[in-house]
């Protein structure tokens, strides 16, 4: 596929603060968007993305939790991306690019 090809790409968080800008960036470039979100009906920590991956290249993670709990965040960051990183794969997705929070370099276990 050449650089300039058009890609369908998965944007986990798509309806968010920053999954809307992420949105119209990639559609501007000419991508296809597949929504992931809980307004589009989709649960990331409690569902299934399997079949919303299909023929999907990329997934990018913009998702976020409302919390001040860090053990609540610690907790939806890893189930998340657990889900994204497994059903990704199953479904054949070759890229995931997770935008991180911030400090997570001073979480122990990450």
């Amino acid at each position: 596929m050449s650089a300039s090809a058009s890609r369908r790409i998965a944007v986990a968080g798509a309806t968010g603060t920053v999954g809307r800008h992420v949105v119209e960036a990639v559609r501007l470039r000419g991508h296809e968007v597949v929504s992931i979100s809980r307004a589009s009906g989709v649960d990331v920590v409690s569902g299934t993305l399997r079949d919303r991956l299909d023929g999907v290249d990329a997934i990018i993670d913009v998702l976020s939790v409302p919390t001040l709990s860090r053990k609540r965040a610690t907790e939806f960051f890893r189930s998340a991306g657990a889900t994204l990183q497994r059903d990704g794969r199953a479904a054949g997705v070759s890229h995931l690019v997770t935008l991180s929070i911030v400090g997570i370099d001073g979480v122990e276990d990450s």
